[in-house]
């Protein structure tokens, strides 16, 4: 058994004169490989784990951003004033809010600033709005 003072971790594998052996754990944390008796060349290798899965899920969603940005492109063509989805009840809020902004400008002298409880109140309602959510109470 022929030690090393290398931390034990999955990804690690050896070869002993080419041909692969099982890396075993050894003295509570480090790694060991059996040996024969004689002179051998043993090499590590380590391969992270989860690297091919995340580099697959990395291509599938860049694929899936060219595709969308690809649909999103030919959707402004065919619609170029960028007016796909009319809200009207939207604009309505977003007008208010930028009201309620000018009058706290006017009131304080400065510009409003927004916590991001504020604008996730907003976008939460905006969605609500844009999608006909009613909270039930």
């Amino acid at each position: 058994l022929v030690f090393y003072a290398v931390p034990y971790e999955d990804g690690w594998s050896a070869t002993v004169d080419g041909k692969p052996v099982k890396v075993e754990k050894a003295n509570v944390g480090f790694m060991a490989v059996l040996v024969p008796e004689g002179e051998h060349t043993v090499r590590f290798s380590y391969m992270t784990p989860g690297l091919k899965a995340g580099v697959c899920i990395t291509a599938a969603a860049a694929l899936m951003l060219a595709v969308y940005l690809t649909v999103c492109r030919r959707c402004k063509k065919s619609c170029p004033d960028g007016q796909a989805i009319e809200a009207p009840e939207l604009e309505a809020m977003h007008e208010q809010w930028m009201a309620q902004d000018v009058a706290e400008t006017a009131f304080t002298g400065k510009e409003p600033t927004r916590d991001s409880f504020e604008l996730t109140e907003y976008m939460i309602n905006a969605i609500k709005k844009l999608f006909g959510i009613n909270r039930k109470k």
